[in-house]
């Protein structure tokens, strides 16, 4: 996540900031890729919060959930420095 933040810094230009996520994890332990949202963000910087949304997508190594329970909803806010 840090690069995506780094890279957007290095080509834009910027300042500090955060960027607040949510996403879904299904039951299986991997999130679901079309729940990920930015929430706020302070950055602003579109391919920095769109590289964020990619490295999230690949994330697949969360706990498995009983099925019962379904899916669980994250929020996280990623803070720039």
């Amino acid at each position: 996540i840090e690069h995506c933040y780094r890279k957007a810094l290095n080509q834009y230009g910027g300042s500090s900031g955060f960027v607040k996520v949510q996403f879904q994890i299904s039951y299986e332990g991997y999130v679901i890729s079309e729940s990920i949202r930015i929430l706020n963000s302070t950055i602003k910087n579109r391919p920095a919060e769109q590289c964020i949304k990619k490295y999230i997508k690949r994330w697949r190594n969360f706990a498995r959930l009983d099925e019962t329970m379904g899916i669980a909803r994250v929020t996280q806010k990623f803070v720039f420095n």
